[in-house]
């Protein structure tokens, strides 16, 4: 007889426990603990995804908006929710064939009909937990100045009021062809520079007091979002509290006007 057929999950020493993920024997039935019957009294389907042919019990439902018949093997599933997590995507995950969004009410169905390895689903919810919008930043648009909610795990969003492409982490315009890190390793070689060559310079623009604790702060980021270490939130042009949103529009009509005429 033909030796069980193992899917072939994907594994990564930094895939955030994924590299714990034993390998599954999918030919078996331990799912719902029934027994099989013999091979040839199975019929076997055919995957449209890999194109092998496996007993029914290797298929099943994946989405509940999925409207075809059930299709994708076992092994095919896993693989690919393997790889949306292995790249970040833990909130994309679709269905291999219709491409349906796989809901977080699917993957716990998925999970507790046994069809998601314990290990593989914890990675998925501590990676769809990171990436939920947990936390909001001010529209810097002008003429706009809405909250737009999002996750710093997830930098580039989109403000739902006037579509402007943020960076949540930065605060500012996103930086296509940039990541996260080199904004921020160029800010730094900048102010580096300052402070080695126009020291004067360096403390006007880079240098300030927390308005609340009156503590003394290096800028080291592009957007005026300040966090001091006893916890105010401020912006650093003008020392408006950053999460009063009064202060936050007077922010927007006076920095925004004189950044504009300057």
């Amino acid at each position: 007889s033909s030796s069980p057929r193992i899917s072939s999950y994907q594994q990564a020493d930094n895939s955030g426990g994924l590299s714990s993920i034993p390998p599954i024997d999918i030919s078996s039935n331990e799912a719902d603990g029934a027994s099989l019957p013999a091979k040839e009294e199975m019929e076997l389907k055919n995957c449209m995804v890999c194109k092998g042919n496996f007993s029914g019990d290797k298929f099943f439902k994946l989405a509940e908006s999925c409207a075809h018949p059930d299709t994708c093997c076992a092994a095919c599933f896993g693989n690919s929710v393997t790889s949306k997590i292995l790249a970040e995507k833990a909130d994309e995950i679709t269905c291999p064939i219709c491409k349906a969004n796989i809901t977080q009410t699917d993957m716990t169905r998925l999970h507790s009909e046994k069809r998601i390895p314990n290990a593989l689903f914890q990675s998925y919810e501590s990676q769809l937990s990171s990436l939920q919008p947990n936390d909001f930043i001010w529209c810097i648009n002008p003429k706009c100045g809405a909250q737009v909610w999002g996750s710093s795990a997830r930098p580039s969003v989109v403000c739902n009021h006037c579509s402007t492409k943020l960076c949540f982490r930065h605060e500012i315009i996103y930086h296509d062809g940039m990541s996260c890190e080199e904004v921020d390793d160029q800010l730094h070689q900048q102010i580096a520079k300052l402070r080695q060559l126009r020291p004067e310079a360096f403390e006007k623009h880079f240098l300030g007091k927390c308005p609340s604790c009156d503590i003394t702060i290096q800028k080291n980021t592009k957007c005026a979002h300040t966090v001091c270490s006893c916890g105010h939130e401020f912006y650093w042009c003008c020392n408006r509290a950053y999460r009063d949103e009064d202060e936050t529009a007077q922010h927007r009509a006076e920095c925004f006007r004189s950044a504009a005429s300057s």
